[in-house]
């Protein structure tokens, strides 16, 4: 469907209103969600994780171009559209629950993760955590798309914009992300391509893998330890590493590693990159 007035006819058939309180948005236009594929990706896909069916417009073109989709959804109101989606797309399946709730790392093979790509509508209050956990659970995956709102990209990327600087949105999520490879901004997308309207526009984001071996085996071996020391860096916010960690008792051990590493005693977290967290990860747990 590309046209609104088809789009509710479609949602009322079903009886389907949005749900403010889960941040519903719906995407309608599948010619828009085609050419963004089409540019992201190199179609056609093999194994494909949709978090968010929604009304399921985002997940009838990725059943077009994937071998394999599962899609979770956690509105059960939905459940009957999908279902029926489920029919007409053999190759699709969609799972009633909450994706937070679930170790998203047992719904495939080793093998299929390894041709595995992410692709979701996020609501704004679940962005960071939904890619923290994808990243997490899923390192394997070999890109990840994701829709946020058009404010969040600056912080997500930890680049200038929003009205903050590029020290400011240098946080936890900007270096788990890049922990996991590059972020690279694609096309916004205007309110009208959705139903309810959105406040803010849109951006499709593309998460590509770093592909060095190592840094890449690190990840899937020891991502829960790597996001742990992210987040002990950041704990509070504007302070030093040494004084961030001190708040867990790791003040001499980060002051050794400082040391070590040639660098500052008053370093901050924001000044650190993907290879010094994975050094800080194992000299402090490993």
């Amino acid at each position: 469907m590309v046209n609104k007035q088809d789009f509710l006819t479609y949602l009322d058939k079903y009886g389907i209103e949005a749900k403010k309180g889960l941040g519903q948005n719906f995407l309608y236009d599948e010619a828009l969600i085609e050419r963004v594929l089409e540019e992201a990706l190199d179609l056609p896909l093999d194994n494909v994780l949709e978090i968010g069916s929604g009304a399921g417009s985002l997940s009838r073109v990725l059943a077009k171009h994937a071998q394999k989709l599962v899609s979770i959804e956690k509105d059960e109101s939905l459940g009957h559209l999908l279902q029926d989606l489920g029919s007409a797309c053999p190759n699709a399946s969609f799972i009633l629950t909450d994706a937070t709730q679930l170790d998203l790392s047992f719904l495939f093979t080793d093998d299929e993760k390894d041709s595995l790509h992410v692709v979701a509508n996020l609501p704004y209050y679940l962005t960071s955590e939904l890619i923290s956990q994808l990243i997490l659970e899923l390192p394997q995956a070999q890109a990840m798309l994701f829709l946020v709102q058009k404010d969040a990209v600056p912080r997500l990327s930890g680049v200038e914009g929003d009205g903050k600087s590029k020290s400011k949105n240098q946080g936890w999520i900007s270096k788990w992300i890049s922990c996991y490879g590059t972020l690279k901004p694609l096309q916004t997308v205007g309110r009208d391509k959705f139903y309810p309207e959105p406040n803010i526009s849109s951006q499709f984001i593309l998460l590509e893998p770093d592909m060095n071996f190592k840094r890449r085996n690190f990840l899937i071996r020891h991502g829960d330890l790597l996001l742990h020391t992210i987040k002990l860096s950041f704990g509070q916010r504007r302070k030093s590493l040494v004084n961030c960690l001190d708040q867990v008792g790791l003040k001499d051990r980060a002051l050794l590693w400082l040391q070590e590493a040639g660098k500052s005693p008053t370093e901050r977290a924001e000044n650190l990159d993907s290879d010094d967290f994975i050094s800080l990860t194992k000299f402090l747990f490993l």
